[in-house]
């Protein structure tokens, strides 16, 4: 039982109690009334402690002013409970007490005026008979005059003699106990003297109305004022005396006091105040009904609820507010109840002023009065919405985790086979769940220009949409998009109301005859994929703030399920690439033994014969240039493997300048013109652009490698008809999807042709063009991997298109960036033009640990030295410059013991500015120069060195 219905029950008791007629009933009332209280097993009434108690025993004597009603006795059957309800209960024993009193003091007040009005009619009677006996009195007087005295005296009441002013002419003992007064003190004074202010007016009326003879005597109350200004409650019995000759003599009063009934009375009526304001100053709504069930009482709580008067609600009037559907229910319970004499506990829904229903909790008991006749009922009425609100909440917060929970769940299994069962399954649940018309899931497209509805569930008479939204651009609907892209959560509560910055999505919902809906992103950490929605097209929906949290789990389970899939099938695909690499790998290790090994038996073998002493020279010069030959081909084999490595590792970085392409063809032409024309092979190109419009902003080192390796690639695999070397512009088309203009680049061969299950693997790492072992050639089948690595890094595309046995034709593009026409390749200008025939007497530092490069490289400076000084390490290259500051120039190689090159350098920097050094490498990596020049060197040189190429070199210097 609610705190609330306790109060409520107590306070409907105290309300009974002040009808019942005896202690009897009162105490048979508490007995079944408290034994409903929660902790209390039973309530026994006792005339006195009968000393036999125990814990569970809770003795409450009653008594009040002295005055011993007894003892109530508690058998407490949950002493926690009882704790709870204890102040309650002493309130309401307290309030029993009371009522005990009253009904003592009642019986006492009731007893004494019944004796008062027995004693004045008595009385009056007697003094009727005095009067009429008066001249047997007056005569008999002086005899009985002593008798009379101690009559008046000690009567039990006050009487007094007043003469016909109103002034006292003799007052007995009585009379002067109550007013307190003295002996003598009273007499001669007017009664008004000792009357309350506001009751003057009472004497002067009654003796008034005596004088005229419209009565003989009169009986009232008033009030005097005693000797000490303490007010004295009265009942007072005038009436004026006659003589012989029926003239008025005086008046005789009898005064009784009635201060203690009509304390008891004010007490009474202030209780009765106090009940009617606690009535009315609680939440409760109480009502009352009589006899014949209609209801004649509301307090002010309940007419404020219903913003009714009480005329509006008496009767049956209060059913016009209950909700219709709850009516019937609440009338049949009522009524039932009533017929049975029964308490009933229902709820219904009354209109409240605002006009909303609100959920009540009626209590109804049944009313009876002091003599235990049954008199209507009395009812407690509660509103408990925000409870039964909160009840209803709690219930759909377990039903949507539930869904919540279950939806998620199972997409923790989901795969690529059963996730299109799971979503389908998921939207059909939440769809049904939520009450709506339509729900569906939106991906979009890799690139997050289009958005295509790939799942929708949809009520019983609502229209599909998903076949009239695919591929939908997204920038179509820029307010969603909006919406979408922060990854929030978009509602719509109504369609009709959407801002104006939204007109073209309106629009697009109205042709759905939708009314409300919701998108959810679909996301995992900062992945996007798209959005589950929710379309309420029969009536509108809000989606309330938990809902939407749910929604959103919902959604993030969806998307953590595409992440899963997705990187299921980039591990897949990297296995099958990592398959296909091992695959490729081995051919390429095949390859690489054969290619290293075949320039190696070219440089080795003819190196062996030319150490025979019967070789003429002519044979030395031909396997001399044989071994140079071997060693070229070695060297390139090596550069292609360090190429590819460099793109793989990311360190290839692209330098945009500007480049003249139409220099780079015809340089390129007159490079390779006589290797071809030497296999008997036409050459030709064509360039595509006049020469002003012929610069363009581009790698110009990246594409010529690209050229490079395509004609290198061409002159591989022909060997009879013509290669062509060419580009042409390809100008911006709307109609054929060209949004901005590009150069098509290619390199036609009349070759031996690629297969066409070849053309999709050729630029792959490993392979070549050709795929028998008839068809393969010198080289790694690195060449066309690398250059498709640099056209994508200068934001192009590559591409072949071949027929076996008649040749291919290799093209890729480039973007068209024009620049001011300028030099497509300059050549580093020489700032001495007879520097190759000067000559030179330099004091050369060599620091070089490899002793084959040491020989070389000194036997490469006889030409143009004096001196030449050779150390190991850089600590001995820093020493040695330090004895001979006159040292001309440093070679420095940058990768020796104790003290790398770099670091070499920096120190000799750190105390001479001027000589020159120039790096030599055998690392051949990108940004070694760089790395060379930022530690202090002039400039750089790469290994295997060109004795001829690093004199020239040293030449510009010097």
């Amino acid at each position: 039982m609610l705190k609330a219905e306790v109060v409520g029950q107590l306070l409907l008791m105290q309300s009974g109690l002040i009808n019942l007629p005896d202690e009897k009933s009162i105490f048979s009332f508490i007995s079944r009334g408290l034994t409903d209280i929660p902790g209390i097993e039973r309530v026994d009434y006792l005339e006195t402690s009968n000393g036999q108690s125990n814990d569970a025993d809770f003795e409450i004597p009653l008594g009040k002013n002295g005055n011993n009603f007894g003892m109530l006795k508690f058998i407490i059957s949950d002493p926690e409970e009882f704790l709870i309800y204890q102040p309650y209960l002493l309130n309401f024993i307290f309030m029993v007490e009371v009522v005990l009193e009253e009904r003592l003091q009642r019986r006492i007040n009731q007893k004494n005026q019944e004796e008062l009005e027995i004693r004045v009619k008595e009385r009056t009677s007697q003094l009727r008979n005095e009067i009429k006996e008066r001249k047997q009195i007056e005569e008999n007087l002086k005899s009985s005059e002593t008798l009379f005295r101690t009559v008046f005296e000690n009567a039990s009441a006050g009487v007094c003699l007043v003469d016909l002013d109103g002034r006292f002419l003799k007052v007995n003992q009585r009379f002067r106990e109550l007013l307190k007064y003295d002996k003598n003190e009273l007499i001669g004074r007017h009664f008004n003297e000792i009357t309350h202010p506001d009751d003057k007016e009472i004497g002067k009326s009654i003796i008034k109305k005596i004088k005229a003879g419209e009565e003989d005597n009169s009986i009232y109350e008033k009030r005097y004022l005693n000797k000490n200004g303490e007010v004295l409650h009265a009942l007072v019995s005038l009436t004026l005396l006659h003589n012989e000759k029926q003239k008025p003599q005086f008046y005789i009063v009898y005064v009784q006091d009635i201060t203690r009934q009509k304390q008891t009375e004010l007490k009474l009526r202030e209780q009765e105040f106090q009940f009617r304001n606690l009535a009315n100053a609680g939440v409760a709504l109480i009502w009352k009904a009589n006899t014949e069930k209609q209801c004649d009482y509301f307090n002010e709580p309940w007419l404020n609820f219903t913003g009714r008067t009480l005329e509006e609600e008496t009767g049956f009037k209060w059913t016009e507010n209950v909700h219709p559907e709850d009516l019937e229910f609440c009338l049949e319970t009522f009524s039932s109840a009533f017929d049975q004499r029964e308490t009933f506990d229902m709820q219904y829904r009354l209109r409240h002023i605002s006009g909303e229903y609100r959920w009540i909790r009626d209590l109804g008991t049944p009313n009876y009065n002091t003599k235990g006749e049954f008199v209507g009922y009395i009812g407690h009425c509660f509103d408990i919405t925000e409870s039964r609100q909160a009840q209803e909440n709690l219930r759909r917060s377990y039903e949507i985790q539930k869904i919540t929970a279950q939806i998620s769940t199972s997409f923790v299994e989901a795969t690529s086979k059963n996730f299109d069962d799971k979503i389908s399954r998921a939207l059909a649940e939440l769809g049904s769940f939520y009450q709506v018309d339509r729900a569906y899931l939106f991906l979009y497209s890799d690139d997050f220009k289009t958005m295509s509805n790939t799942h929708e569930w949809c009520n019983e008479g609502i229209t599909p949409q998903m076949d009239n939204i695919q591929n939908t651009p997204i920038d179509s609907m820029p307010w969603l998009k909006t919406q979408l892209f922060d990854l929030r959560i978009c509602q719509v509560e109504d369609v009709e109301k959407l801002p104006e910055e939204a007109s073209v999505e309106k629009v697009e919902f109205q042709r759905q005859n939708i009314k409300s809906l919701i998108t959810v992103p679909v996301s995992s950490g900062q992945q996007n994929y798209g959005f589950i929605g929710f379309d309420a097209v029969r009536r509108k929906y809000s989606w309330n703030n938990y809902e939407k949290h749910n929604l959103k789990i919902i959604a993030k389970s969806i998307g953590d399920t595409l992440a899963n899939l997705h990187y299921e099938n980039l591990l897949k695909e990297a296995k099958e690439k990592a398959e296909e690499s091992d695959k490729l790998k081995s051919a390429f290790l095949a390859n690489m033994s054969h290619e290293i090994r075949t320039p190696m038996n070219g440089i080795l073998g003819f190196a062996e014969l030319l150490k025979t002493g019967s070789l003429s020279g002519e044979a030395q010069q031909e396997y001399i240039s044989i071994i140079e030959q071997s060693g070229m081909r070695m060297l390139n084999i090596i550069n292609d493997i360090i190429d590819i490595s460099k793109v793989e590792a990311g360190l290839v970085k692209v330098d945009l300048q500007n480049s003249n392409i139409n220099k780079q063809l015809e340089y390129l032409y007159t490079f390779f013109k006589p290797e071809i024309e030497d296999k008997g092979i036409r050459f030709s190109f064509k360039n595509g652009l006049p020469e002003k419009e012929s610069t363009i902003q581009t790698d110009r080192e990246k594409l010529y490698a690209i050229l490079t390796n395509l004609v290198k690639n061409a002159i591989k695999f022909t060997n009879k008809g013509f290669i062509e070397l060419g580009y042409e512009l390809i100008n911006a088309d709307a109609n054929e999807n060209i949004h901005e203009p590009y150069l098509r680049f290619y390199v036609k061969d009349s070759g031996i042709g690629i297969s066409k299950d070849m053309q999709e693997t050729v630029f792959h790492r490993f392979i070549q063009g050709g795929n028998s072992e008839t068809n393969l050639q010198n080289g790694a089948g690195l060449g066309l991997s690398i250059t498709k690595a640099y056209v994508e890094m200068l934001g192009g595309s590559i591409g072949v298109e071949s027929e076996e046995g008649r040749g291919s034709t290799f093209y890729f593009t480039l973007p068209y960036k024009t620049t001011p026409e300028e030099s497509g390749l300059k050549e580093k200008e020489n700032t001495n033009p007879e520097a190759e025939n000067k000559q030179l007497n330099l004091k050369v530092l060599i620091a070089e640990d490899d002793e084959p490069s040491q020989i070389l490289v000194s036997k490469a400076m006889e030409s143009i030295s004096r001196e030449v000084i050779i150390v190991g390490s850089g600590i001995d290259a820093v020493n040695e410059y330090r004895n001979n500051p006159d040292i001309d120039l440093i070679l420095m190689d940058m990768r020796m013991p104790v003290l790398n090159g770099y670091n070499a350098v920096i120190q000799i920097r750190e105390f001479d500015q001027n000589v020159i050094i120039i790096a030599q490498t055998a690392f051949g990596l990108s940004g070694d120069k760089e790395k060379a020049v930022a530690a202090g060197c002039n400039d750089y040189i790469s290994k295997p060195i060109n004795p001829g190429e690093l004199v020239s070199l040293i030449q510009e210097y010097f």
